[in-house]
């Protein structure tokens, strides 16, 4: 009812009679100043009643503006939801006109009102870190796994990021190959610029490690596991002395074979890989 000159209420059903109404939404002030706006998910071939009234029995000029879809974000719906890709990234997007759909599940105990959807498939395991910082409503924010919104499952959910912050935020242990559906919506239904932003924490490299060794003619033959590409130390010690740098080298693969040319009754041994 932007435009009206009072404060409104508005409302929409579908039924026959007064008596056999069944509401599709409803609004007070949800538009600017005390004016109202709503939103729901229109059924073609449906017949809508739309009813306008003043707030405590106000009245004046009404002003009824009806948007059938058009400005509608691309990711409205969840079968729609934007692809996202890597471990950091930062979107901007709204959620002006978006809706909700018949079976959709509160987010963060707020009733789908105005949610818009992403998904994003984990690259590997690790926290992720999911925020609205910087967004210019009151946002809930939603992490499931699930193909449809029937087979959703819940991994994090969150309404305030604290009690002085209206945007949300969300950590969960994210594993590898794994699609993550994201939801973003207005507490209440509220609508407004979206920030949406991503944060995988750094996987740690595994150390390096011996997994064999065996003495030959030649010397010690050492087997490490380790990271292709990587350059690492090999050190020793013969019979308990100080540890020397035996050589370094660069592996191709996750395995590197060395042989260690010791001289026959050298004392005891001992080899170890340093990480980069």
């Amino acid at each position: 009812t932007e435009g009206s000159d009072f404060d409104t209420v508005l409302a929409a059903y579908t039924g026959p009679a007064v008596t056999a109404l069944a509401l599709a939404a409803e609004d007070d002030d949800g538009g600017d100043l005390a004016n109202s706006r709503l939103f729901f998910q229109a059924v073609a071939g449906e017949t809508y009643r739309i009813a306008v009234d003043g707030y405590a029995g106000a009245q004046g000029r009404v002003a009824l503006n009806l948007n059938l879809g058009a400005d509608r974000p691309p990711n409205d719906g969840f079968q729609d939801a934007e692809r996202l890709a890597g471990r950091h990234l930062s979107i901007l997007a709204v959620n002006f006109d978006a809706t909700s759909q018949a079976g959709e599940p509160a987010h963060a105990g707020s009733p789908a009102g105005s949610s818009v959807w992403w998904r994003w498939t984990a690259p590997a395991s690790a926290p992720v870190t999911l925020t609205t910082a910087g967004s210019d409503f009151d946002t809930v924010l939603a992490v499931y796994t699930g193909g449809s919104l029937a087979g959703l499952s819940r991994i994090a959910e969150n309404d305030d990021a604290s009690f002085v912050d209206l945007t949300s935020s969300v950590t969960f242990a994210a594993v590898a190959g794994r699609e993550y559906r994201i939801a973003v919506d207005g507490f209440g239904g509220e609508q407004g610029r979206v920030v949406l932003s991503l944060d995988q924490e750094a996987v740690p490299e595994p150390p390096p490690r011996l997994t064999g060794f065996g003495l030959t003619a030649a010397g010690f033959r050492l087997t490490a596991s380790v990271q292709p590409g990587r350059t690492y130390p090999l050190l020793a010690a013969d019979g308990g002395g100080p540890w020397v740098l035996v050589t370094q080298f660069t592996s191709p693969g996750a395995e590197f074979n060395y042989l260690d040319p010791v001289p026959p009754g050298r004392p005891v041994r001992l080899s170890r890989i340093v990480g980069p």
